[in-house]
């Protein structure tokens, strides 16, 4: 007996790999585009214009504007945290001195917050009417935070404070706070394009940990 293949479903995998790179296109293009203009000002025709796709298909992939910069948040943040385990793998860290690690994790975050600034602060200003904009980015910060107390833990013995945990959990609000202002205020004088701001951040840490 013959059998009759669907001639339909051979095609199916490249339908999906193609619907996947639009919304792709789009969740790009929304972040080349958040960082010269404010979010509420970009239509949704520019968005899909800018994708090279058309306003249905930005309606197939989110089910509005909100849905579609939670999208591009949760993306971005995917994307950083897979290149953070990249760089920051346990076994590339091994021997390194305790300063030279704090100051990997310092100029790694200096450097991602100053490439999304305009996302910070669009989800800033979202949060001050209702915190769940700045929800996911408080969990990275949470997670960066934590990967680096684990790899601090192994180096305590490096540190002349008591409560060493305490102590670091304070440089690091002492750290987002700078940084957050550094975008968000702009006082100078080290702005957030500065390295030398990482290198007096690192410091900052360091002493409050008081290494050896």
């Amino acid at each position: 007996m013959d059998i009759q293949l669907d001639p339909l479903r051979p095609r199916q995998p490249a339908k999906q790999a193609r619907s996947r790179l639009t919304r792709e296109r789009l969740i790009a293009a929304g972040i080349r585009l958040f960082e010269a203009r404010e979010f509420d000002d970009i239509a949704i025709s520019e968005l899909a214009a800018a994708a090279g796709c058309s306003v249905g298909a930005f309606y197939h992939h989110f089910s509005d504007k909100e849905d579609y910069y939670e999208a591009v948040v949760a993306a971005q943040l995917e994307t950083l945290w897979r290149d953070f385990e990249a760089r920051f793998r346990p076994a590339d860290l091994a021997g390194l001195p305790v300063r030279e690690v704090i100051a990997r994790a310092v100029g790694f975050l200096r450097a991602i917050m100053c490439d999304n600034q305009s996302l910070i602060r669009i989800s800033y200003r979202r949060s001050l009417a209702d915190e769940a904009p700045w929800l996911p980015i408080r969990a990275f910060g949470r997670a960066f935070e934590a990967r680096l107390l684990d790899q601090l833990a192994d180096r305590q013995g490096d540190f002349a404070v008591a409560d060493w945990q305490a102590a670091f959990a304070f440089g690091m609000q002492m750290l987002y706070a700078t940084l957050l202002n550094a975008i968000l205020r702009r006082p100078g004088p080290l702005m957030i394009e500065d390295e030398a701001l990482a290198t007096a951040l690192t410091e900052m840490l360091a002493g409050q940990l008081r290494v050896r």
